[in-house]
């Protein structure tokens, strides 16, 4: 059932499961230089903030004493004045979300800052046949991949280096060789998320996951939590055994875990899907507003959760 269905002690212990940090989302920039099959809002493509912009959010972030900043993109190292937001924010812990296909002087000097305690790099799988139709460049970032492993080595990076993985129909199968690769190169964590498409993304019937992907996603989960003890496993694998048709992912994403998202304008929401601006006031979600988040996110999602025969009907997870 939806999570804005279950009372009483239930909904206390999935509640928390939430950390509630104090951390904000912050979508830098718009621009990209990949085209992912999957990129699930291209109406920000191109957009991007000036560096005046992006320093009064600094300030901001200062102010509130939002102690865990997720800056993420578009494509995060394209933003020109990355490095100088790293340094205004030098009393907080960074969290980079990059696909690294860029790797030069400049990129490095923002993957060494000490403030930058987490590099999430995009990869959704080792083969390029099929990493390269989803998103490209497979042999460069796992070039980069290994090259960013040895500047740690080195000293020269402290952060955690993580790999996050787009789970769809396509890849599923390549996600056990993606994890026990990863492990074996010294990747400190992977985090494979189901995607999730609006019914009308021309890639919806062909990436969607259905419910006989389960049994391969509950497989997967397993492997990523044995090999990472990973706090994603962990969620998934928990709300899995309530949503078996997968609907907690969109709940846990569209809530992010943070207390305000900025887009890539550098306006304020209560959470990625703009629903509600931030009003300064809110320091910590409560259950009411997790609720409320998940009872908009899934609007399409209410119809299929009815219906018991859904298990193996081939009818898409997420919508």
């Amino acid at each position: 059932m939806p999570y804005f269905e279950i009372e009483g002690e239930e909904r206390k212990r999935l509640f928390s499961l939430k950390n509630n940090r104090r951390e904000v989302l912050w979508e830098i920039t718009g621009n990209c230089n990949q085209q992912c099959r999957y990129c699930y809002d291209t109406r920000t493509l191109g957009v991007q903030i000036d560096r005046q912009r992006a320093m009064d959010i600094c300030q901001m972030i200062r102010e509130h004493r939002w102690e865990h900043v997720h800056i993420t993109g578009g494509e995060t190292l394209l933003f020109p004045d990355l490095a100088e937001i790293c340094d205004a924010l030098s009393a907080h812990q960074v969290y980079l979300t990059t696909n690294l296909t860029l790797l030069g002087e400049r990129e490095i000097a923002v993957l060494t800052k000490p403030n930058v305690v987490s590099i999430a790099v995009s990869l959704d799988a080792l083969r390029p046949v099929v990493n390269d139709a989803l998103r490209g460049n497979t042999v460069l970032v796992i070039e980069h991949l290994k090259r960013l492993l040895t500047l740690r080595k080195q000293g020269m990076i402290t952060a955690q280096i993580r790999i996050h993985a787009v789970m769809t129909r396509y890849n599923l199968k390549d996600l056990f060789e993606l994890l026990a690769w990863a492990k074996a190169i010294g990747i400190d964590e992977v985090s494979c998320q189901p995607v999730h498409l609006d019914l009308a993304h021309p890639c919806y019937g062909e990436l969607s996951l259905t419910a006989e992907d389960l049994p391969e996603i509950r497989k997967i989960y397993a492997l990523e939590k044995r090999l990472f003890a990973s706090r994603y496993g962990n969620t998934h694998q928990e709300l899995l055994e309530i949503y078996y048709e997968g609907a907690q992912v969109r709940i846990w994403g569209c809530t992010k875990e943070c207390i305000c998202y900025i887009d890539s304008q550098g306006q304020l929401w209560n959470c990625p899907l703009k629903k509600r601006p931030w009003d300064g006031r809110q320091m910590l979600p409560t259950e009411e507003d997790v609720c409320s988040l998940s009872i908009q996110c899934m609007t399409c999602l209410k119809r299929l959760t009815w219906q018991d025969e859904l298990s193996g009907s081939g009818a898409p997870l997420l919508p």
